[in-house]
């Protein structure tokens, strides 16, 4: 009798064992699945690299972590996709520093810089971002589509020069607010996804965009003529809920980091031949350009950066200076 009460204890022990062994390996072994959204529509140019950056992460991590691009700005808006990701309700964002100063100050300041990549690691701008966006409850993972010069003013009808500028209703995402006011145009706050509706109802009559949006969200429907000089840069940032970046494993955050610095330069490539095939898709639309006197084109631009700078070391007195000498 004794040995078979011994006997049934030790089973009921090795079933124990072995039960809660497996429970521990599986817990071990769950996968860890980060939802990412974009700013723009999953088939866009702007996440061509962001979806080479979650193929890459996702090979390397080998099944300990998955990294799923769910949608764009038909699940979140770009004005609120910061804020969805620093509240823990999207893991991992891809948006444009124009649609978030409100969260992390400072970053914006960024579109009006003509320095790459490379030369803004070594200068100290992107540890200053990664720290804004720390501030956030947010984590800078670095840029994932970037060039120069990529901004022009779109229209609908035509001028001929600076001042005719004055009294139109042109849409932006704020960025370029400053500069709207010193030439007398009126700004309205557009998202992507309402620009067409916008110029369609007569809402805006131009954008102050990026060229390679035009075509993508047949716009050039609508817009047909651009003002030649371009200013600022395509930017996209891509970054963390910081609690759930905080919560990964360091060989798991090591192979994120790796990867965005590997996809940099082949990021600045792959735009630069983007914004080639873009103007050339926009001739073949029918979108003219308009040429400005010298003077105009030059108070043009030196406006649209001149304001940039001012606003940056106006809105942040304590290190907005610094900043903008970075950027410079």
């Amino acid at each position: 009798m004794r040995k078979q009460i011994l006997t049934s204890m030790i089973m009921c022990f090795l079933v124990t064992l072995i039960f809660t062994t497996g429970l521990c390996g599986q817990a071990s072994a769950k996968q860890i699945k980060l939802k990412v959204v974009s700013f723009t529509f999953l088939d866009s140019l702007e996440n061509k690299m962001l979806q080479l950056f979650i193929e890459r992460v996702n090979e390397r991590a080998k099944g300990e972590l998955f990294m799923d691009l769910i949608g764009g700005p038909e699940i979140i808006s770009p004005f609120e996709l910061a804020q969805s990701v620093s509240k823990g309700i999207i893991d991992v964002g891809l948006n444009s520093t124009s649609f978030y100063p409100g969260t992390v100050p400072g970053a914006e300041a960024y579109l009006a810089s003509k320095l790459s990549i490379q030369e803004l690691r070594k200068n100290g701008f992107h540890d200053f971002v990664i720290e804004q966006h720390k501030k956030a409850n947010l984590y800078y993972l670095g840029a994932m589509f970037e060039s120069v010069d990529t901004w022009n003013i779109f229209l609908t009808k035509p001028v001929t020069n600076l001042n005719e500028l004055k009294g139109l209703r042109l849409g932006d995402g704020t960025v370029a607010l400053p500069f709207l006011k010193k030439i007398g145009a009126v700004s309205v706050t557009l998202g992507l996804e309402e620009s067409y509706t916008a110029l369609d109802r007569g809402i805006a009559d131009g954008i102050l965009y990026p060229r390679l949006l035009i075509p993508q969200f047949k716009l050039d429907e609508k817009l047909k003529y651009y003002i030649e000089g371009g200013f600022f840069r395509n930017d996209t940032s891509l970054f963390m809920n910081l609690n759930k970046w905080n919560s990964l494993p360091k060989h798991l955050q090591k192979i994120m980091q790796e990867v965005a610095i590997s996809l940099e330069k082949d990021s600045e490539n792959f735009a630069n031949k983007v914004d080639m095939d873009i103007r050339k898709a926009m001739e073949t639309s029918g979108v003219k350009k308009i040429i400005l006197p010298e003077a105009d084109k030059k108070k043009m631009l030196d406006l649209i950066y001149q304001t940039e700078w001012e606003q940056a070391v106006e809105r942040y007195p304590d290190f907005g200076p610094e900043l903008v000498n970075t950027l410079r």
